[in-house]
């Protein structure tokens, strides 16, 4: 029988809905033990190598069993031992509709290595849990629901974690437009408010944005737009702030920056280089403006390096020939690298009328920011913890952000919303694999019940 054209159309076009939606979000790369996949009105699906994990699908893992997916974007995620994920919506590359990773963990815990979704959009991927919403922004890490068997699992690990290495020297306090930060590989990231800026990376802003940062020690810098600013180097210690140093780069563009506690212990210790300058900040507000295509004052060389402070003093060239200081209010200029410096008569319009915030008006501080508790391996509720990149966790109207090294804690009924001050063994030890290093060998021969047993050597960090 021939189906006339019309009619066929008609059918097609209910179909294709189904089939659309029938494209997988991943599929199984391993399983141990027992585990199945359920969609909504669907007969379970037994985990095993190639089992196809659709958008909607429920992942649940018994005891003794785990398992490695990999989803289309490049996502890879381990599933713990007791564990149930569901995949609530996920897209990559569909017609129509925006890329997005949105899971929930209902029970147990996951190990993960984010693919193009989280690193393509700050809102795209996200975990829920019951007690809190973990923003994931392109990272590598864990999380786990934890009532008594993580405190089991610690007793029975014999390393112990120490102290967290806070490695981000800096938080975004505030934001406008899209901001990178670029790392000496020359790797680039969106940033999000509240999230970290490294040592050796380079923050860059668009026609339109800025941020501001807060550094450990409460240095804050407004980045202005169209702007590449550099931490050359950053090294701080709360107990000897005066053996601390502060080394920017303003390699493009204009800045604001308020010295913190290693600037007011040791002024020498903190200095800012451009193309034609070094720039000293003795314990001051300054404003700093540096352009390879414009210096923005008529006549002079491109490249010149503007200066102005608006708290304290500043200095050009410090300990050099031709050193300048500059006094409150007092407009600078240096056009060549090793020339003189001299003072503007007239204030240049580019230092004036400044649209991007100076830094002591943010309500931001260092303390909020970086603060982080002591927390007992044994006690129960959220742990995330980041390998590397950058999480937010969320619960009610509280967020703290958490950066590379660092791990978040929320306890069973939300009261409590920290940074860890050290990351609990079961996290920093777990013996289960994580999904970008394990072995389908020697996975095959891991004995989970008995996986505590195993040498130091051999645990999966």
């Amino acid at each position: 029988m021939t189906i006339p054209k019309s009619k066929y159309l008609f059918l097609l076009a209910l179909v294709a809905p189904v089939l659309a939606s029938a494209a997988p979000a991943g599929e199984v790369q391993f399983a141990k033990g027992i585990g199945a996949a359920q969609g909504s009105g669907s007969v379970p699906r037994a985990l095993g190598q190639g089992v196809a994990i659709q958008s909607g699908d429920t992942v649940t893992l018994g005891s003794n069993s785990f398992a490695v997916l990999k989803l289309t974007d490049g996502t890879l995620m381990t599933l713990r031992p007791n564990t149930a994920v569901k995949f609530d919506d996920y897209a990559y590359k569909q017609p129509d509709k925006p890329d997005s990773m949105f899971t929930s963990l209902l029970k147990g815990g996951v190990r993960v290595v984010t693919g193009l979704i989280a690193k393509s959009s700050p809102n795209a991927a996200r975990l829920t849990t019951p007690t809190a919403t973990v923003g994931i922004r392109g990272t590598d890490f864990d999380a786990r629901i934890c009532r008594t068997d993580c405190a089991v699992d610690a007793g029975r690990i014999a390393q112990k974690s120490e102290v967290s290495n806070v490695g981000a020297s800096a938080r975004v306090a505030a934001l406008e437009g899209p901001v990178s930060a670029i790392n000496t590989g020359g790797t680039r990231r969106l940033v999000a408010e509240g999230g970290p800026v490294y040592p050796g990376e380079t923050v860059e802003t668009t026609n339109n944005g800025h941020a501001v940062l807060v550094f450990r020690d409460n240095t804050k810098v407004t980045v202005q737009a169209r702007t590449q600013f550099k931490v050359e180097n950053f090294v701080y210690n709360s107990d000897s702030p005066a053996e601390g140093t502060v080394v920017f780069n303003l390699l493009r563009g204009g800045m604001r920056v308020l010295t913190g506690l290693v600037g007011r212990a040791r002024p020498t210790a903190v200095r800012m280089t451009t193309a034609t300058a070094t720039v000293g900040i003795r314990g001051s507000g300054l404003d700093i403006f540096s352009d390879p295509e414009s210096c923005a004052v008529a006549g002079a060389a491109a490249g010149c390096t503007l200066i102005t402070a608006w708290e304290g003093e500043g200095v050009l060239n410090p300990g050099e020939a031709n050193e300048l200081p500059i006094p409150l209010g007092v407009f600078a200029i240096q056009e060549a690298a090793g020339g003189v410096p001299r003072q503007l008569s007239i204030p240049p319009p580019s230092m004036l009328n400044i649209p991007s915030p100076r830094p002591d008006t943010v309500p931001a501080n260092a303390d909020r920011l970086f603060s982080a508790e002591e927390i007992k391996e044994s006690d129960p509720g959220l742990f995330v913890f980041s390998r590397d990149g950058h999480l937010s966790l969320t619960s009610g109207d509280k967020t703290i952000d958490i950066g590379r090294g660092e791990t978040g804690f929320l306890n069973v009924d939300g009261t409590k919303l920290v940074r860890a001050i050290v990351t609990p063994n079961f996290l920093e030890f777990d013996f289960v694999p994580r999904p970008d290093r394990f072995n389908p060998t020697s996975a095959r021969l891991l004995d989970l019940a008995g996986a505590f047993r195993v040498k130091a050597a051999e645990v999966c960090r």
